[in-house]
């Protein structure tokens, strides 16, 4: 027998405990394609735990968005970020990510981006969740679709870097890849994007992505 047990944090703007509609974010999976056909495809099956919580809640209205082209970022080369300047405008950003996602080198992250939103619609003909799949790339590519969230998050990344450095610190790795400082407003931007375009005002996912939660 399947027990239900989701813990739900309501914010002030929160009116009730679940929302009607809700959003979930998937990243990237490395290991679902190959070049040299090495190893077949290594998909998670413990994503079908959140699609059985999805199951149950069917009286949620389901967005499932597809962020793991976000990977680029972690491979940005430096001097591409510093060409963008310390103020770069949203389309800069947006460009520069699908320009680094198109070049032949990054020929297997791109793969494993399009293997891993097949199966995101698979899970969902298997689970029967009725739930739309939106591909972060697709929206990136869409002028002015997305830049008015991004706009808003890096202003708000900006001021969370002052006034709040500890939970940025917790977030952004310091590993000396100027590129993953972009991961913090591309996550609030995804949250602010859903709600303006298809008022999504919840949002579901695991515990390990707490401090994105609080940022949102």
């Amino acid at each position: 027998m399947f027990t239900l047990e989701l813990e739900a944090t309501r914010n002030q703007y929160a009116n009730k405990d679940i929302p009607e509609k809700v959003f979930m974010g998937f990243g990237y999976n490395g290991k679902l394609w190959r070049q040299d056909k090495s190893f077949s495809s290594l998909e998670r099956l413990d994503m079908l735990q959140y699609f059985a919580y999805m199951f149950v809640l069917q009286q949620v209205d389901w967005t499932l968005w597809d962020a793991s082209s976000y990977q680029v970022v972690n491979v940005l080369p430096k001097k591409k970020v510093e060409r963008m300047g310390e103020n770069p405008s949203p389309r800069d950003i947006l460009d520069v990510i699908l320009e680094e996602f198109d070049r032949p080198k990054r020929e297997e992250i791109k793969e494993n981006c399009s293997e891993r939103l097949k199966n995101l619609e698979r899970f969902c003909q298997v689970t029967g969740i009725n739930a739309r799949v939106l591909n972060a790339q697709d929206i990136f590519k869409q002028e002015g679709e997305f830049e008015g969230a991004l706009g808003k998050a890096l202003d708000y990344t900006k001021r969370l870097r002052t006034e709040n450095p500890e939970i940025v610190r917790k977030i952004v790795p310091a590993n000396g890849n100027v590129g993953c400082e972009l991961y913090l407003p591309l996550e609030i931007a995804e949250a602010e994007y859903l709600q303006e375009k298809l008022g999504i005002t919840g949002k579901f996912g695991p515990k390990s992505e707490k401090y994105f939660d609080d940022c949102i």
